[in-house]
């Protein structure tokens, strides 16, 4: 199970699931990454043009995480 965490001041998957995240895990495999620019993760000085060879997207994520195609809709 992948849980993203939402956005604002403080936030991180941890500050979001850390009350559920051993509650699902007595049962299936839970995944819960920090979006880039939350938690311990640094901010991009420029998020629409990242350096050079950076691929941090939540589709590449997945893909990499899970090794399975992933298409994020909106």
């Amino acid at each position: 199970m992948l849980l993203l965490h939402g956005s604002g001041p403080g936030v991180s998957a941890w500050a979001n699931w850390r009350l559920l995240l051993p509650v699902l895990a007595h049962t299936r495999r839970v995944v819960a990454p920090d979006l880039l620019g939350f938690g311990y993760t640094e901010r991009p000085t420029d998020p629409a043009n990242p350096p050079e060879g950076t691929q941090y997207r939540m589709e590449v994520w997945v893909r990499q995480a899970t090794f399975a195609p992933c298409r994020i809709t909106r």
